[in-house]
């Protein structure tokens, strides 16, 4: 929490405090950045079942902020970490696990303070000035799916995402010793040192200095595994897993529980003891070292490479209860460089310091947990994860998956999108069902009424949205409780132009589709040009071995067409001859280089089209039992010899692809 501590003006007659946690660029610039890119929304499929197609950093999918700024989803979540900080909100940064009540900062002449996970997790309207909390941000989710205009739904995904980004601030803060060891900081020479409370953290502003060198590497942590989701697996247990109390930071796994136990403060060092059980002073760990051993080599290096003298440190174990590792911080304190005289003069305790040796050994700890739980709260936000498909035991009807790992109960509501004279991309109720399904299971909701009134923008697509109970989001809580969304389309996703004599596209189409289309190749016809070709045969297998598939094709005087369907629309990248790469989902795509992708050849379900005379550009429409699946017009750019389609109806892009685009 770095930010100017504003004691509310009639406690302190109007004059104001300085309190500082993380620095507003070390929170947005490193912890919430990198949080964001280890989490799911760079991993996953999360935003594509969220209708939302580019990456996480797109600067061609935006929403607006809360000050209206256009924003990728990444600098949300950082403007959110930069938002926190503002007014008053850094006052509720703070939380003590070993209080009884779990405390917030408690100082004199200021009231107690609001704890920082009680603040981060309110219930929306229940506590004044808090509309940006956890509950907030799975409000505005569920807005962001299913309000009427494209541009309310617009603001909601920027809220969502903001929001979530102030969410993940506290979790940040809360591996800061200072906020939770009750140990406030304030850096203005006025009104500070009148009130004799000037006290700057050195801490902070070290780390800000040096954010660009910070160890963020999260890895040890495995955020994705299933001992941290069902450890971490409501909102609150990532601040502490046991109650508050003098037993939380001893047995506890919350990152605010890890940091109390493990780290001393400017406020509460070793030459303070008893204000908390731990760590302690132990003589044995004392370790002298000369200042210039220290600096050779040091990252950053060190300022002044003339100093000479011992520095003395003490060091004490570092136990982390959800691994089960302790490892020993030999740099955990240091004496003062007036500890000596000051020994001489009025005798025992010692005088204790921190420096830049000790900041540096704590972020080797902190930082790299700062991220992992950061991460992890994302994750766990968007951790539903549901489907709609055609029931294959019952022509007709629908079965609505919950993939998820906990059980749903709740409100299962159907939307879909249409175009009308003055708006465009408006969102439609089509129908609900409440229903209870266990985790990984799935159940029957009978047949879905036809969108006719109005008519869908693109039939076979809908919003499927769950709101209820999801494990520990409840309604009875939270009020909306959780909120998850799938994306449902028959639409076929592009992802690459083949590079092959005929016009191609390397496509991924709709499981169940595929398999019609294999049952019944004859129902298949292509208008390629002006021209309805007959319809499709089953011709000889593909090639190569590596990806058998079945070759379906259709010829006629004026052009040809093929399509080759691979299982589970599985591909292979090949570079020089030799396959380097497989896979068979569009999130694939992101685990290869896109200059390794797009530069070696791509085979897979692919669609392949041919007209006679090799005209600039001509129509596409794909038939499937008399209807339009998809269409588009096909042309080649003079600039790169890419595919450009024009006037696309029932395909996408996927967000990484190859020498192809839609206008």
């Amino acid at each position: 929490m770095s930010r100017n501590l504003s004691l509310v003006c009639f406690l302190v007659g109007g004059i104001s405090l300085n309190a500082n946690a993380y620095k507003e660029d070390t929170h947005a610039e490193v912890l919430t950045r990198q949080a964001a890119n280890q989490s799911v929304l760079q991993t996953s499929t999360a935003l594509s079942d969220l209708g939302l197609n580019s990456s996480i950093t797109d600067g061609t999918q935006q929403f607006p902020n809360t000050s209206g700024r256009l924003r990728t989803i990444r600098e949300l979540l950082e403007d959110g970490a930069r938002f926190e900080d503002s007014g008053l909100r850094f006052l509720q940064h703070f939380y003590n696990p070993n209080n009884v009540n779990g405390e917030g900062l408690n100082i004199p002449d200021l009231p107690t303070q609001m704890s920082s996970p009680v603040w981060a997790l309110a219930r929306p309207g229940t506590v004044s000035g808090q509309e940006r909390s956890y509950w907030d941000a799975r409000q505005s989710l569920f807005d962001a799916l299913t309000k009427p205009l494209a541009a309310e739904r617009e603001a909601a995904f920027g809220e969502t995402f903001q929001f979530l980004g102030q969410v993940v601030h506290h979790l940040q803060d809360m591996a800061q010793p200072q906020h939770v060891r009750n140990d406030v900081h304030c850096d203005q020479p006025f009104p500070c040192k009148l009130l004799r409370a000037f006290a700057p953290s050195l801490y902070e502003s070290w780390t800000n200095t040096n954010r660009g060198s910070l160890p963020t590497d999260s890895s040890g942590y495995n955020i994705t595994g299933s001992a941290f989701t069902s450890t971490f697996n409501s909102p609150r247990r990532f601040w502490n897993t046991e109650p508050p109390g003098l037993n939380s930071p001893v047995v506890g796994m919350g990152i605010a529980e890890f940091t109390n136990r493990n780290f001393v403060s400017a406020g509460t060092n070793f030459d303070r003891p008893g204000i908390f059980p731990s760590p302690v002073r132990d003589e044995s760990t004392r370790l002298d070292r000369d200042i210039r051993d220290l600096c050779t080599n040091a990252n950053p290096p060190c300022p002044n490479a003339n100093l000479v003298g011992p520095i003395t440190f003490y060091g004490n174990p570092v136990k982390d209860n959800f691994t089960g590792i302790t490892e020993f911080n030999q740099f955990a304190s240091s004496l003062s460089i007036f500890d000596a005289d000051l020994r001489n003069v009025v005798g025992p305790p010692r005088l204790f310091t921190l420096n830049r040796f000790n900041f540096s050994r704590a972020h080797s700890f902190l930082i790299p947990r700062a991220v992992a739980y950061s991460a992890g709260m994302i994750n766990y936000f968007f951790r539903g994860k549901i489907d709609l498909v055609p029931d294959a035991d019952s022509p007709g009807t629908f079965l609505i998956k919950n993939l998820s790992s906990e059980a749903m109960t709740g409100t299962f509501e159907l939307y879909y999108d249409y175009d009308d004279a003055g708006t465009v991309n408006n969102r439609q109720f089509l129908t609900s069902w409440d229903r209870s399904i266990p985790a990984n299971d799935q159940r029957n909701i009978g047949a879905i009424p036809d969108p006719t009134n109005p008519a869908p923008k693109n039939p076979g697509e809908y919003m499927l949205v769950f709101k209820g109970n999801m494990g520990q989001e409840t309604e009875a809580q939270f009020g909306i409780g959780a909120v998850v969304g799938k994306f449902v389309s028959n639409s076929v996703l592009i992802f690459a132009e083949t590079s092959s004599d005929a016009e191609g596209l390397n496509l991924f189409i709709p499981e169940h589709l595929a398999q019609k289309f294999l049952l019944n190749p004859g129902a298949i016809s292509v208008q390629v040009g002006d021209e309805i070709l007959p319809p499709m045969f089953v011709t000889r297998p593909c090639s190569p071995p590596e990806l058998p598939c079945v070759r379906l094709r259709s010829i006629s005087g004026g052009g040809s067409a093929g399509l080759e369907v691979t299982e589970n629309n599985a591909f292979v990248v090949f570079q020089f001859g030799t396959p380097i790469f497989f896979g068979n989902t569009p999130e694939d795509l992101r685990l290869i280089p896109r200059e390794t992708l797009c530069a070696g050849s791509i085979r897979g379900t692919s669609l392949f089209v041919n007209v006679l005379n090799d005209p600039p550009s001509f129509q596409v429409r794909f038939f499937f039992e008399g209807k339009v699946l998809f269409e588009f017009v096909l042309s080649l750019s003079a600039a790169d010899r890419s595919v450009v389609l024009t006037n696309a109806k029932g395909v996408r892009l996927t967000d990484v692809n190859c020498r192809v685009s839609i206008q």
